[in-house]
């Protein structure tokens, strides 16, 4: 198992279990102590969530970055089974803002909102 937390000024921190990179250390070895997850120095980090050896960060802006085991789907890239031992930022097109995400063994959920606020019509 791992953990992750985020501080107010929007750090990302990781520790616990690191077999498959789910630290976004760049390597796979355990911590016992958080480490602050390289990669993501370049948004501020509102959101994260661990699953069962992957975890997926959402930046301010709506950015989506995953890292850690990529069985199956879980980190939402086109290359289903490539895992990634530190975070990628997902690429995707499409007229939302993700506000937050949720994870459970190998599932990922985001919230969404439209990019855009419709004007109330009149």
């Amino acid at each position: 198992a791992h953990s992750a937390a985020v501080t107010a000024s929007g750090q990302c921190y990781t520790f616990g279990s690191n077999q498959h990179g789910q630290l976004g250390t760049n390597s796979c070895r355990n911590s016992r102590v958080p480490h602050l997850v390289v990669g993501l120095q370049a948004m501020k980090v509102t959101v994260v969530a661990c699953g069962d050896a992957f975890t997926v960060a959402i930046g301010a802006d709506g950015e989506v970055c995953t890292w850690g085991k990529g069985a199956r789907g879980r980190l939402g890239r086109k290359d289903e089974e490539t895992g990634a031992p530190k975070p990628v930022q997902l690429e995707e097109t499409h007229p939302y803002l993700v506000t937050s995400v949720a994870c459970c063994h190998g599932n990922t959920l985001l919230a969404v909102k439209p990019a855009v606020e419709e004007s109330p019509s009149q």
